[in-house]
């Protein structure tokens, strides 16, 4: 009887860490995220969009009480804004608000998700925001995050969950309906699916408090909520090197490459690939090696850096932000835009560079010079309340132990052969996707597939050996089995 009594009490309380993340301190501020067990993955064929018309309603939307705007004007006096991330596998609420103010701002930000108003004036002004990033943001203002994002729906064919833009597409969102996003709604933002973060200076009874507000105000849903998670499959290898050419009229030429990985974070061989694509192409670093390979060594670009996790909007972060974990991710080189001139060059660069340490591995310097900067750096993506709750949300989706204390650990017991092993078993130059956005695409496509000669001049004197390196990256064979050309109007759609 004792033993029955002790294992209910141990499930008991493995549900409800499950449910709760907690990391209290003396901040002034605390930070609320609350999550839901659902993503833009969730999107049925055709209504790709649905997730995100539905988070958004709740955040930038009015409730049954109260309009969108009366909700900004109580809001202003704290300094508050809610913001929403939509993922493809969770949707996050999170916002910042002084103690002070928590007592005030709690029973409204209750309301905002679990009553939302659902109005016709809101959904259409988010249908048309939502339009305007895919349309506007994405294909017209921003080559780098357009081939990056570009990149995603070459790995993960339409019929894939990841197969779309998490914000969904545009006659997806056109064709989604008010009560379509009501009973997404009830079917997904139940009180089974959601799970609470906290962290700052919050009194002790608010945890429990604010779950209990969630759990009576939110629909019931099933206690079986995961039958409505989506089975997110790993994606089938490229064949060879595919390219696609988003053909746009644009100045220079983005250029993004990559290929499906079975890595994540609680993958054991997770704190190998981290500290490889460190070494490779560590974000806004200029001591990583793609980025002293083209960047300093021939001034090609701005910048060159590799990712084994999403991470978006990357030209405006210095950091990755938390709130988008996946079950499957890609390994991705990013090469910031170059001239047309240098683009079948800097391709070819990026692929032998690639091919190169591949094959290679780290030395040993390598190897400790790059696990030394992590275990200082790890710290840092999580600095202050705010981010280390993101990371540790996600980190609770991965079912693995905090980022910092992990990867640390991880790092103290890797070598550089198992480091070397793990980019072999996972890594490779011979099955990607390439994607590059370019005026003049027909040219361009002719350039990669008849394998001519892509020298590169300079403005001013080399090293004998960059030189005698480039004439080997000149005439490296590209061995393209397709090239496709792709208006840029074509995606998102």
């Amino acid at each position: 009887m004792r033993l029955t009594l002790i294992l209910i009490v141990c499930l008991l309380t493995l549900g409800s860490a499950q449910e709760l993340v907690q990391l209290p301190g003396n901040s002034p501020l605390v930070n609320i995220a609350v999550q839901f067990k659902v993503g833009a993955a969730n999107d049925p064929e055709g209504e790709e969009g649905l997730c995100y018309l539905t988070s958004t309603s709740l955040s930038e939307g009015g409730t049954l009480k109260r309009s969108y705007q009366q909700l900004l004007e109580e809001f202003y006096p704290w300094a508050v804004a809610v913001e929403c991330t939509v993922g493809m596998e969770r949707v996050t609420y999170h916002t910042t608000v002084h103690r002070d103010h928590l007592e005030q701002f709690t029973p409204l930000f209750v309301e905002m998700l679990t009553q939302p108003g659902f109005r016709g004036s809101d959904l259409h002004r988010l249908r048309k925001k939502g339009k305007n990033y895919l349309s506007q943001d994405l294909r017209v203002n921003n080559d780098e995050e357009l081939g990056k994002e570009v990149l995603y729906l070459q790995v993960y064919p339409e019929s894939h969950p990841y197969g779309h833009h998490r914000n969904g597409s545009l006659i997806g969102l056109d064709s989604v309906t008010s009560e379509e996003v009501k009973r997404f709604y009830q079917d997904h933002f139940h009180s089974h699916n959601v799970v609470l973060g906290l962290s700052g200076g919050y009194p002790s009874s608010f945890p429990d408090e604010l779950m209990t507000r969630l759990k009576e105000g939110l629909p019931l849903g099933a206690s079986d909520s995961h039958e409505t998670l989506v089975k997110i499959t790993h994606p089938a290898s490229p064949d060879g090197r595919r390219a696609t050419i988003v053909e746009k009229d644009t100045r220079s030429v983005a250029i993004s490459l990559g290929f499906p990985i079975e890595v994540n974070r609680s993958h054991p061989d997770w704190a190998a690939l981290f500290l490889f694509r460190s070494f490779l192409g560590e974000h806004r670093s200029s001591n990583s090696y793609l980025y002293q390979r083209l960047r300093e060594a021939r001034g090609l670009n701005y910048g060159d850096y590799a990712y084994i996790e999403y991470f978006p909007n990357g030209m405006y972060l210095t950091k990755p932000e938390p709130y988008f974990p996946r079950t499957e991710q890609i390994f991705q080189i990013w090469i910031r835009p170059v001239e047309p001139a240098n683009a079948v060059f800097a391709l070819r660069a990026t692929l032998y560079e690639l091919e190169k340490v591949v094959r290679d591995g780290l030395t040993q310097e390598q190897f400790e010079q790059t696990r030394s900067f992590l275990k200082k750096n790890a710290p840092i993506l999580v600095a202050g309340d705010s981010r280390r709750l993101g990371y540790r949300m996600d980190n609770l989706f991965y079912g693995v132990d905090p980022f910092v204390e992990k990867l640390q650990r991880e790092l103290d017991a890797l070598t550089r052969e198992e480091v070397n092993l793990a980019v072999k078993n996972h890594l490779q130059a011979d099955n990607l996707e390439i994607v590059l956005v370019a005026k003049g695409a027909r040219g361009l496509r002719n350039s990669l597939l008849e394998g001519d000669p892509s020298p590169i001049t300079y403005n001013s004197e080399k090293p004998k050996g960059i030189l005698q390196e480039d004439r080997v990256i000149e005439t490296y064979p590209l061995n393209l089995n397709e090239v496709r050309i792709e208006s840029v109007n074509s995606f998102f759609r």
